[in-house]
């Protein structure tokens, strides 16, 4: 496998469009459903002229939240700067069919162990307290700190808790937010630390449609989607 220097970056990628290409568009939609907090999957869209009535190049996209490097933190917008690079270079901003993958994907390749993978675990089974009453007391889980990353992003004070216990309902499938772990609380934190405040009230108004209507929210978002985020140059 070539060097990661024999690979291009997104990033030289777009630069090279804008200058070749100053009145085009980059266009990106989530086709992933919002209330999936684990997987995404983008479209990029590349347009010659903003004008142009269909795209002069397309990619897809799909990352998994979690692992090593940008995923631990942001694979939504790594999945985004994925479909990017991949659409231009469908539009031919690779220096060849062997760098066609951006810098970016290369790293992820790199960065996976030589050894194989271990089984998948055994399903978990979910233990209630009905269902195992010696099994001791749960330890207690401290949300203030969660409490303080909302407040720090910007999340009112009065939706703090009912928005943490909605999504922690969906996200786990716990009966209350006092049910999580300590994983499970590390997790909510990097949620609300790394994403915008606007998009966790978002996060927040599916999970409620979830736990409202007590069905799919597949069913329920079908035939919707996402609106397409323009780049300027």
């Amino acid at each position: 496998m070539p060097g990661l220097e024999n690979y291009i970056d997104v990033q030289t990628r777009i630069n090279a469009f804008w200058r070749d290409h100053p009145g085009g568009a980059i266009r990106t939609r989530m086709m992933s459903l919002p209330d999936d907090f684990d997987r995404c999957r983008f479209l990029a869209e590349v347009y010659r002229e903003q004008s142009d009535p269909v795209p002069a190049a397309t990619g897809y996209a799909f990352e998994v939240a979690g692992g090593r490097g940008a995923n631990q933190t942001s694979h939504e917008e790594n999945c985004e700067t994925s479909a990017i690079g991949r659409a231009l270079a469908n539009l031919g901003y690779a220096k060849s069919a062997d760098d066609r993958p951006s810098r970016q994907e290369m790293e992820k390749v790199e960065s996976v162990p030589d050894e194989p993978r271990p089984a998948p675990p055994a399903p978990i089974q979910r233990v209630t307290a009905a269902s195992a009453p010696n099994a001791g007391p749960k330890p207690v889980v401290n949300l203030g700190p969660l409490h303080g990353d909302m407040e720090r992003a910007g999340v009112n004070k009065e939706d703090q808790h009912p928005m943490a216990h909605d999504i922690a309902c969906v996200w786990f499938d716990v009966e209350s937010l006092t049910d999580i772990d300590h994983e499970q609380l590390g997790r909510m934190r990097r949620l609300v630390q790394t994403k915008p405040v606007e998009e966790l009230y978002e996060k927040w108004k599916v999970a409620k449609l979830k736990m409202q209507e007590r069905q799919p929210v597949s069913e329920q978002l079908a035939g919707m989607p996402q609106p397409m985020r323009e780049y300027g140059s």
